[in-house]
C-alpha cells in the first residue's frame, strides 16, 4: 500500500465517523423533539378544552383558573425549595397568568413574558462554554426531571382540573 492509499483509507474513515457522530446527534435532538411535541400536543388540547368551558361557562372557568393559579404557585415553590429556580420562576409566570384569567375571566395567554435575553455568544477560551456533549447531557436531564418540568406540571395540574370539573 502506497501513502496515497492509506491516506484516503484515513480519510473515508474520519468521513464515516463524521456522519455516524452526526446522524447520532440527530437522533439525540430529534427524540427530544418528539416528546417536546407530545407534551404541547396534549397541552394544547387541555387548553382547548379550558378555552370551550370559558365560552360556555364563565364562572365555572373562573374557578378552574383560580384553582389552577393555586396549584401552580404550590408547583413553583416546590421547585423552587429543591434548587431549581428557572422552573420556579417559570411556574410563578404560568400562576400569575391563570390567576389573572380567574379574575377577568379572559382566556389564559400563554406567551413567554418577553423576548429571550440577547448576549454575545460564549468565546471558544471561555471556562463556562459547554461542549455540545454537555449541552446534550443537561437537556436528557431536564426531560427526565419531571418533578420540576414545568410544562409536564401545568399538563398535570389541568387534567387533573378539567377532570374534577367533568365528572
Amino acid at each position: 500500500m502506497t501513502i496515497n492509499s492509506l491516506s484516503s483509507i484515513a480519510a473515508l474513515f474520519q468521513t464515516a465517523g463524521a456522519t455516524a457522530l452526526n446522524k447520532a446527534s440527530q437522533t439525540a435532538s430529534t427524540d427530544g423533539i418528539q416528546q417536546d411535541s407530545s407534551k404541547l400536543s396534549e397541552l394544547a388540547k387541555l387548553m382547548k378544552q379550558l378555552e370551550e368551558i370559558r365560552v360556555s361557562d364563565p364562572a365555572k372557568y373562573k374557578e378552574i383558573t383560580a384553582a389552577i393559579s393555586t396549584q401552580l404557585e404550590g408547583a413553583a415553590q416546590s421547585a423552587a425549595s429543591q434548587g431549581d429556580s428557572q422552573s420556579a420562576s417559570m411556574l410563578n409566570d404560568m400562576a400569575s397568568k391563570f390567576k389573572t384569567a380567574s379574575e377577568t375571566g379572559d382566556e389564559v395567554d400563554m406567551r413567554p413574558p418577553g423576548p429571550p435575553r440577547m448576549g454575545p455568544p460564549p468565546s471558544a477560551d471561555d471556562s463556562s462554554a459547554s461542549s455540545g456533549a454537555e449541552i446534550t447531557k443537561l437537556l436528557k436531564a431536564f426531560h427526565q426531571n419531571q418533578a420540576t418540568d414545568p410544562m409536564g406540571i401545568l399538563s398535570s395540574i389541568l387534567q387533573n382540573a378539567l377532570a374534577t370539573q367533568s365528572a
